[in-house]
């Protein structure tokens, strides 16, 4: 082949091309919703908790601090698991972190999770009240897998 034919073949070709008209090859397909926790529930693995997922649900408003976003994690669950739901352990950067029954049913303390600047989940404690952290309570940073029970609560 000549140097003439390929260039009139390469010009050929490039005209075939469908045109992307300056749109970048992952700007069309529609932006994935990032998993930020898997969830086992009674030990399966269930549907992961996205960021979309907790945005569907109403955050708290939290008093004080940076406005930062703030879920129930009882509310979470609830919705997302089912009504019987109940938070056994969360892991996280720290390792498992298990949420014993008589704290998960205290009722001055909520389990909460609120995403960091980061774009991570942090668990923690808050007052049922004001929204502000407990002092002297477990936190887990960088929550990265939830366990959750549908099992009867004990009364």
């Amino acid at each position: 082949m000549t140097r003439r034919s390929w260039i009139a073949l390469l010009v050929a070709l490039a005209a075939a091309c469908p045109k992307s008209e300056g749109v970048p090859p992952d700007a069309a397909a529609p932006a994935k919703d990032p998993v930020l926790v898997e969830v086992l529930v009674d030990g399966e693995p269930a549907a992961p908790w996205t960021l979309g997922a907790l945005e569907s649900q109403q955050p708290w408003s939290v008093t004080g601090g940076a406005s930062r976003k703030v879920w129930s994690l009882e509310l979470l669950a609830g919705e997302l698991v089912g009504p019987e739901a109940r938070v056994v352990a969360l892991h996280g950067e720290d390792g498992r972190l298990a949420l014993p029954e008589e704290q998960w049913n205290d009722q001055a303390a909520a389990p909460a999770l609120r995403l960091n600047r980061r774009g991570s989940l942090k668990f923690q404690w808050v007052d049922a009240e004001t929204g502000r952290p407990v002092a002297g309570r477990a936190e887990l940073h960088g929550v990265r897998k939830i366990e959750v029970t549908r099992k009867q609560r004990q009364r």
